[in-house]
């Protein structure tokens, strides 16, 4: 069995298949440590543990004596945070960010080899057999978003205040106001807040096509039917 400075060595060496790991990122302590939201990995009575705290209070502890399975946690909580921030850096609209995550994990793992791979295959396939890859949920979600900024960009055109604007100054305003968000910024029911934000949102959209417009507010049109091609393919959603 390898004891705690072997496995931050074995750790390192598996870690640096990657041509661009950096252990300055590895957020891990190798001995104990109550640091919030860092893992810790100890070796006690022939078992390693696997210990996470927040606020003072362990929120994640784990045991095994198989050194692999050590390892893969280690190694997860340098690949895990990698993927999830380059997804975030290079994320792909309206389909689950997921996808993009646990490809580019799998690509890591892939550098690293067995049985770390395998290892991390099986993780992401018990996620996906609890929850299931849900692209409907992110396009009804990233379309929310989006009716907001094309809202915006129209308010910044017009360069007048929202009861003045004489072009759809009603449906520019309930975006711009937001009634369907809490003041924490959460919708309530996703379902009923956006049939009546695709409602406005038609409602603006058909308004400036049947307008004699600018350069400027065309382009700001060909974005919305382009939006209105996508919107029209969302299900209805869990909330």
């Amino acid at each position: 069995m390898l004891n705690i400075i072997q496995l931050n060595n074995r750790s390192i060496e598996l870690l640096s298949r990657i041509s661009d790991f950096d252990k300055s990122k590895l957020w891990i302590c190798f001995g104990q440590t109550k640091i919030d939201c860092m893992p810790s990995i100890q070796l006690e009575d022939n078992l390693y543990h696997y210990r996470c705290y927040e606020r003072g209070k362990c929120i994640d502890h784990k045991t095994t004596n198989n050194e692999d399975e050590a390892l893969f946690w280690i190694l997860d909580s340098y690949i895990w945070a990698y993927s999830h921030d380059y997804e975030l850096h290079n994320r792909v609209r309206y389909v689950d960010s997921r996808r993009l995550a646990f490809e580019t994990g799998q690509k890591l793992y892939s550098y690293i080899g067995e049985p770390y791979q395998s290892m991390n295959k099986n993780k992401i396939c018990s996620i996906l057999d609890k929850a299931p890859f849900d692209d409907n949920r992110l396009l009804v979600l990233d379309l929310i978003d989006d009716f907001e900024d094309i809202s915006q960009k129209l308010y910044n055109h017009s360069k007048m205040s929202l009861e003045d604007l004489s072009l759809c100054s009603h449906g520019i305003g309930y975006f711009m106001e937001k009634p369907y968000r809490n003041k924490y910024g959460g919708i309530a029911n996703i379902n009923i807040a956006f049939k009546e934000m695709y409602t406005k949102f038609m409602e603006i959209f058909n308004t400036l096509k049947q307008s004699e417009l600018s350069t400027k507010l065309q382009e700001i049109v060909n974005e919305m039917e382009l939006m209105q091609t996508i919107a029209v393919s969302a299900k209805p959603i869990d909330n």
